[in-house]
């Protein structure tokens, strides 16, 4: 009983530490899609080609977490199917990334995913990136300072506020968690792209 007692405890540890280095690879992911697109915008010679290799990063990275389980194949493929619904994959960079993703996802599996879950957060999803998009246009034609309707707009805080739903619904905080340390490394990418286009 002793000798069954203890495998199960370590079973259960082992997949918390799988859980927590999940968490992180999301926090790659997030990071890696960002800087692929911020340095794919920069004029410099060097920054656009490390672009690529940003965005092979997140495309691996995605597709390994998708095949992992239901609930990160759920909130990915609905993250990835809103930017390719909203026609965000629009350089060479991102087509990459994208095709590492199928790829990835191709070796790796893909496991059964929630379909009401996946088609609230692709809704959420797709809705962020076009107010997103109008956030951008009204504030490239805006004189003055940033409105605070354009800065809600564009945070792309809907998935977000749809996962604080869900764990609420359900006491699955699981999407939250996941899409936050995406977001995390996605903005402190977006910060250190910003500094070093400066240098």
């Amino acid at each position: 009983m002793l000798k069954i007692a203890s495998s199960s405890k370590i079973r259960v540890q082992k997949g918390q530490l799988k859980m927590v280095f999940n968490f992180f690879l999301a926090f790659l992911t997030g990071f890696s899609a960002k800087a692929a697109d911020e340095l794919s915008e920069t004029k410099s010679k060097l920054w656009p080609k490390l672009a690529f290799i940003a965005a092979l990063a997140y495309g691996l990275l995605a597709g390994y977490l998708v095949s992992d389980s239901p609930e990160f194949s759920t909130l990915f493929l609905a993250v990835i199917c809103a930017v390719l619904l909203s026609g965000k994959i629009d350089n060479r960079q991102h087509q990459l990334g994208v095709s590492a993703f199928i790829l990835a996802v191709a070796f790796f599996g893909l496991p059964a995913i929630h379909p009401l879950l996946f088609a609230f957060l692709l809704v959420l999803g797709f809705l962020d990136e076009i107010l997103n998009n109008v956030s951008d246009k009204l504030e490239a034609s805006a004189k003055g300072p940033k409105s605070f309707a354009l800065k809600i707009f564009g945070l792309r805080i809907l998935m977000e506020l749809g996962c604080i739903a869900v764990g609420l619904a359900t006491a699955n905080w699981f999407y939250l968690i996941a899409i936050a340390m995406f977001d995390a490394g996605y903005i402190i990418s977006g910060k250190l792209c910003s500094i070093l286009a400066t240098q």
